[in-house]
This record gives structure tokens, C-alpha cells and sequence, in this order.
């Protein structure tokens, strides 16, 4: 097993499994447990943020909305980012879709988060 406490990973180098092995090389110290703080994490190439749950890498968005609704997505359930920023993961700004969505904002979203801006920063020249 790893070496690492909380790790239930065979070791496959020096006492480590292959993550904890691979955080010692990137780091050069001895590995920390991860725990999944928002704002963590990558982007991917389509521009969502990917964080590392449980040694799995997840859609940060997907997660957040597993969260919300207290269990797995089903799968042709999808996460819906209501101000159009794929970055905003906040649980407010995440709606549950069935199937797929279609390309595009709703207008009335789209009308809705204009106004807020205007209302917070006011008009722009």
C-alpha cells in the first residue's frame, strides 16, 4: 500500500502510488491529501474548470451541481452555466437540464444578466 496515510493505492514506486509518487517528483516534498477548494484546478480545452476529486479529475460545474441536488447526474442530465461564464460555478448560476442544450443563450438570460450589469457598473462609453 502507499505510503502516504490516507492513501489506499498499491505503492508502485519507493512505497508510493503513481499520484503520490508523481507530487513528490512535481514538488520535490513529501504529498499532502487534496481536498476540493472552489476556485482550484485547470481549464480544459472547451474552457471548463476541472478539479481533482477523490484522485479524479471532474467538471468543477458538474460537481457543484451533484452538490446542489445531494446526488450523481444522471446521464443525460447536463449543467447549464445561466450567465453564459463557464467559470462561474457558483450553485446559483447552475441550472439542471435534461439532454443535451442547444447552442447559444436563452435571449431572457442573456437580458437579465445585461440589466445587472448595467445596474452594477453602469454604462460604459
Amino acid at each position: 500500500m502507499c505510503k502516504f496515510d490516507e492513501c489506499k493505492d498499491f505503492s508502485k514506486a519507493k512505497g508510493w502510488c503513481k499520484y503520490h509518487y508523481r507530487q513528490i517528483e512535481l514538488k520535490g516534498k513529501t504529498p499532502s491529501a487534496r481536498k476540493y477548494i472552489r476556485g482550484s484546478g485547470s481549464i480544459n480545452n472547451d474552457g471548463y474548470k476541472v478539479i481533482c476529486i477523490d484522485k479524479k479529475r471532474v467538471l468543477e460545474h458538474r460537481f457543484v451541481m451533484e452538490q446542489k441536488l445531494g446526488r450523481k447526474l444522471l446521464p443525460k442530465e447536463t449543467v447549464h452555466h445561466i450567465n453564459g461564464n463557464k467559470l462561474d460555478n457558483k450553485p446559483e448560476n447552475l441550472e439542471l437540464w435534461l439532454s443535451r442544450q442547444p447552442g447559444g443563450q436563452r435571449v431572457s438570460d442573456l437580458l437579465e444578466y445585461a440589466h445587472y450589469i448595467i445596474e452594477t457598473y453602469g454604462i460604459v462609453h
